[in-house]
């Protein structure tokens, strides 16, 4: 996301997009596990965090996974997600947010794994307009934190073949470490 000119516009050009996908009509959509309460990944986070003590704050992790696996889970109707809109997977033309790509994690269920970019692309402004612009409720917004430190299982997996990945899922990590003191 280093390549726009303008992050927090960046941020509500993304917010649009997640508003106009989950205004769609979700009838009869496709279920994917990330669209399911994020407490069920539990056991996989507490997991990986054991993996990356020593290169991530393992406590904080810990501390702030607590509060996200005791948040409400989402009960409104499902809404359409994108699923991964990771840097992977945005394209940007002349410094402007053109393209989402990758629909393979897409599907309906909580739109909380949609708040994950909140902390995994954009800085502190960029991440308050993000979240403005979406309009999402305490609870979801903590559920999305919880996506954002599900990235804890991958480091060790990634450690070796993909380090440009394992330091966008520390740098997303050590986001929601510091939104959340």
């Amino acid at each position: 996301m280093d390549r726009l000119d303008d992050p927090v516009q960046a941020a509500l050009d993304l917010a649009a997009f997640v508003r106009a996908l989950q205004s769609i009509d979700s009838t009869g959509g496709p279920k994917h596990h990330r669209g399911l309460p994020i407490r069920l990944a539990d056991e996989m986070v507490r997991t990986g965090i054991a993996g990356v003590r020593g290169e991530i704050d393992g406590d904080a992790v810990i501390e702030v996974w607590d509060r996200v696996v005791t948040a409400p889970d989402y009960d409104g109707p499902p809404v359409w997600f994108h699923g991964d809109l990771s840097y992977l997977n945005l394209l940007a033309r002349d410094g402007k947010l053109t393209a989402v790509i990758d629909w393979g994690s897409c599907g309906v269920g909580d739109p909380a794994i949609e708040m994950e970019p909140a902390w995994s692309l954009f800085p502190p402004d960029a991440r308050r307009a993000y979240r403005d612009a979406i309009g999402v409720d305490d609870a979801t917004w903590e559920r999305g934190k919880g996506w954002v430190l599900t990235g804890a299982f991958g480091i060790p997996y990634y450690r070796d073949t993909n380090p440009v990945l394992v330091a966008s899922k520390v740098r997303g990590i050590e986001a929601v470490l510091a939104d959340s003191d």
